[in-house]
């Protein structure tokens, strides 16, 4: 597992933003909707008769600025998952019982050499000692 930095591009893409105030992300959006709907509103009657692309270009401007300005209000929090090498345990159970010594696996195997084979033989506990202590 490989560390990437954080970056609000990527924390959004993965759905890892959160708000320090407790307000989801939809409660945000339904926010962002009323304010849009605000700044139009207030376009409806101004002292001089605006032309649709400038009053469409004025309202996405300070629609914007509200915006941003409730996005730094709440305090926005990126969360990440990170597993620390050698800090996190792992307990690993291998069953050690007299019924592992039956030979019923494919090459007449027992289930013991089985097990040595695919989990030891395979490296799976080297992998897994690279990120746990063991």
């Amino acid at each position: 597992m490989q560390y990437t930095e954080p970056n609000l591009f990527t924390a959004f893409a993965e759905g890892n933003v959160d708000f320090a105030y407790g307000i989801s992300p939809l409660l945000f959006s339904v926010l962002v909707g009323l304010i849009v709907a605000g700044v139009w509103l207030t376009y409806f009657k101004t002292t001089r008769p605006l032309s649709p692309p400038w009053k469409a270009f004025l309202v996405g401007l300070r629609s914007s600025v509200l915006v941003l300005l409730l996005f730094c209000l709440l305090r926005p929090v990126i969360t990440t998952l990170q597993v620390s090498p050698q800090e996190t345990y792992l307990g690993v159970i291998i069953d050690d019982s007299q019924s592992m010594a039956i030979t019923d696996m494919a090459g007449e195997r027992s289930r013991q050499d089985a097990l040595r084979e695919n989990f030891f033989g395979a490296s799976v506990i080297d992998d897994l000692a690279e990120n746990f202590q063991i």
